[in-house]
């Protein structure tokens, strides 16, 4: 539970709250955008260097490592821009992710 709680709050930068119908319109073009949208290497880089630097405080490298790699793939997958995970990820998008990715 507490390497679940350390690598929750390392991505959790700032919750989503309510949203306008201008904010529903920009999400109704991202999702429409979704399968186009690519992370760059040098986001995919900082999201790695950011989650191994956060993950290997509770695991081991190689551990830290393919968690980061795992937790890379879902957030690639859900969020076609890098800038969104901070903007929209949720704990609880996290705390799931993390349960796949540590095979719980």
């Amino acid at each position: 539970m507490k390497i679940l709680f350390i690598i929750s709050a390392c991505f959790i930068i700032s919750c989503n709250s309510g949203k306008n119908n201008e904010a529903a319109e920009n999400d109704k073009k991202e999702n429409a955008d979704r399968t186009t949208a690519k992370w760059t290497n040098e986001d995919q880089v900082n999201f790695m260097d950011d989650c191994i630097s956060k993950a290997g405080l509770a695991m081991k490298s190689d551990s830290a490592q393919m968690y980061c790699a795992c937790m890379l793939t879902k957030a690639q997958t859900a969020y076609p821009k890098y800038d969104d995970v901070e903007k929209k990820m949720t704990i609880q998008q996290v705390n799931s992710w993390a349960d796949e990715c540590l095979g719980k």
